[in-house]
């Protein structure tokens, strides 16, 4: 079978063997064939089989047969994904510690890697850096594809979707820094290697590294690891709710930051240790790939779960940083994330993770793993999806496969029970089989959008900025305020710009754009500045010049957006009201009401993801013309 990504009616869509598939597939470990049979007449086509090399289980393939026996016994068209396990098998990380994560005092730290078909205790968590991981996983992946080779499932393989990482998402299960314990990473030989490998990429010789770090023994050979009290930007919100009842709070200050911003003029290594961290994992991704286009001719398709800008830790979890490597590495054809968790109970909403449109502009798709959990997945699931009963589900079904139609992404229903059956029921199979007649339908339009809302996004400026403040701008704006706004919205990344494919917007929102460029502020202000078009700017757009000096600077967001601005280095809470009659602007502001922080409900029981107080402004950034 030759499956690919192609252009249809206008936006990017999978086709095997010339037949445009529905967008909406199915993740499941069930073996029950009649659960199997129903999904199949219910017109799902697209089946992801969880399976694991040869490597890490012995009898990876034989376990993987008599998976895919019984699938193809019930739906003879199947089409099959497999969502291979790449982990490395406890024998090879105990034999090879230098590639494991490796804290201070060449410390690696016992974890637990759990994945839906494995998990076991490890002595370190392997790097998702490591170019022996990297080496021995595409021998084992190779043969693994050799044995598939054999199966009779061979012919109705259409890709593989690639899994490392805990939960099979590409991230790291424990921090860099375990600030309690004093410990911090990654001293490895694997990560110094690829940290080394991503500064020769950058800066091209020692000199020009050893200027931008004001370090004149750095070196890519054994680039350094920035310490605990370098990376205290990361978790400073904390620090500053702590500090005092008064507004504005006191600066918290250890020279390392600028409020909540890495002082990059002084600790330039420490973001370029994080894109390191994030890129490392992207460079695996990209390598497993190939292997899988090169050993296929390039019939399949591959994934990945990576990119989400919701739900995670932006510096930590290494997971955000290399989006656009990735897609325009030719390798990959899609990515995926989950959606958000809070708000999937009926009347709320499940927001994504990923800038969608982004992808699009590529020629690549993103699918949602929507994990809807339904009244058949048992007590706790009703309790955190909030469907208790049948009608329940099939409104959050609706409302979910709506949301994905409309803003014209892929997804898979993630049945995550060990046997199965969170979409067993004959109501529910009968909406799914709707569900699929009106995608092909609406397939079989002209797909493109008119969406007269763009919401901008960046990469780089993740790991100049503590977690707290990429938490609220990322996900709780997305999650909470953007889907109530009674418009629809695209999601791009700022590189998008400067495309010639990238369509004109009458309203770019810049959410996160803190790190910009010479020649990025210039295809921004290229795309914007025509048309009567409007920019909303959110905090501290275009604060950084990584190639000014100096870096930071109110005098460069002034060049951006055209307002000469001030800051104040102490920490405001951002709540306000109104006291007098607001401008024209704000007409439907009310003047009783509390503005500034996320006041929204949170109806299901997941309290621990139950919006927090809000971050401060730290540093705050105000008009002065």
């Amino acid at each position: 079978m030759k499956a690919e990504v192609i252009s249809y009616n206008g936006y990017p869509a999978l086709s095997v063997d010339g037949e445009i598939l529905p967008p909406m597939a199915i993740t499941t470990m069930s073996q029950d064939k009649n659960y199997l049979r129903g999904l199949g007449e219910a017109g799902i086509r697209i089946f992801f089989v969880i399976c694991d090399t040869q490597w890490l289980k012995p009898d990876g393939v034989t376990l993987l047969r008599e998976a895919t026996d019984v699938l193809l016994d019930a739906v003879p068209d199947a089409c099959i994904v497999l969502r291979v396990g790449l982990h490395p098998p406890v024998s090879w990380a105990e034999a090879n510690p230098g590639e494991l994560v490796t804290y201070n005092g060449n410390r690696p730290v016992p974890i637990h890697i759990w994945t839906e078909s494995y998990n076991a205790e490890y002595p370190g968590m392997y790097s998702l850096s490591s170019a022996k991981w990297r080496e021995d996983g595409a021998r084992a992946l190779e043969d693994f594809i050799d044995e598939v080779g054999k199966l009779p499932c061979a012919e109705r393989v259409i890709g593989y979707f690639l899994a490392a990482g805990n939960t099979s998402e590409w991230y790291y299960p424990k921090d860099s820094v375990l600030r309690n314990e004093g410990l911090y990473g990654d001293h490895s030989h694997a990560f110094r290697l690829e940290f080394g490998r991503i500064l020769r990429e950058r800066y091209g010789t020692e000199e020009t590294l050893r200027a931008a770090w004001r370090d004149s023994a750095a070196s890519f050979e054994k680039p350094s690891i920035p310490g605990i009290e370098e990376r205290n930007y990361t978790w400073i919100d904390g620090e500053v709710s702590r500090l005092s009842q008064s507004n504005p709070t006191p600066s918290p200050g250890n020279g390392t930051h600028v409020g909540s911003f890495l002082d990059v003029d002084k600790h330039q290594a420490v973001a370029d240790f994080y894109r390191a961290w994030h890129e490392g994992t992207a460079n695996s991704i990209i390598h497993f790939a190939k292997v899988v286009k090169k050993k296929t001719a390039g019939r399949l398709i591959t994934g990945a779960f990576y990119g989400s800008y919701g739900c995670t830790n932006f510096l930590e979890l290494g997971t955000a940083g290399g989006v656009l490597k990735i897609l325009d590495s030719g390798a990959i054809d899609f990515l995926a994330a989950p959606g958000m968790y809070e708000n999937r109970q009926p009347g709320g909403y499940m927001a994504q993770r990923e800038m969608q449109e982004s992808f699009r502009l590529r020629g690549r798709i993103f699918i949602s793993e929507d994990d809807t959990q339904t009244h058949l997945a048992g007590l706790i699931h009703s309790e955190n999806g909030g469907a208790y009963s049948l009608q329940d589900t099939l409104d959050v079904m609706k409302r979910d496969f709506s949301r994905n139609l409309c803003e014209d992404i892929h997804a898979w229903w993630f049945d995550m029970a060990p046997k199965g059956g969170w979409y067993d029921h004959p109501d529910i199979l009968r909406l799914i089989r709707r569900q699929q007649d009106v995608a092909r339908k609406a397939y079989a339009t002209d797909r493109r959008k008119r969406n007269q809302i763009a919401l901008i996004y960046d990469q780089d400026s993740t790991r100049h900025v503590s977690q707290r403040t990429s938490y609220d701008l990322c996900h709780l704006f997305r999650m909470h305020e953007v889907h109530r706004i009674g418009a629809p919205v695209d999601y791009y990344f700022h590189d998008d710009l400067a495309l010639d494919n990238m369509p004109d917007y009458r309203l770019y929102v810049f959410v996160n754009v803190f790190v910009l460029t010479g020649a990025e502020r210039e295809a921004i202000a290229a795309k914007i500045r025509r048309n009567g078009q409007v920019a909303l700017w959110m905090y501290a757009p275009g604060f950084i010049r990584p190639d000014a000096s100096p870096k930071l600077s109110v005098e460069h967001m002034q060049d951006l957006i055209g307002i000469r601005m001030a800051k104040t280095d102490n920490a405001w809470n951002p709540r306000l009201r109104l006291e007098r009659p607001p401008h024209k602007a704000l007409a439907g502001a009310d003047t009783d009401r509390v503005y500034g922080f996320f006041d929204r409900p949170i109806l299901c029981s997941w309290e621990r993801l139950a919006p927090k107080p809000a971050t401060r402004l730290y540093p705050m950034f105000y008009p002065d013309d």
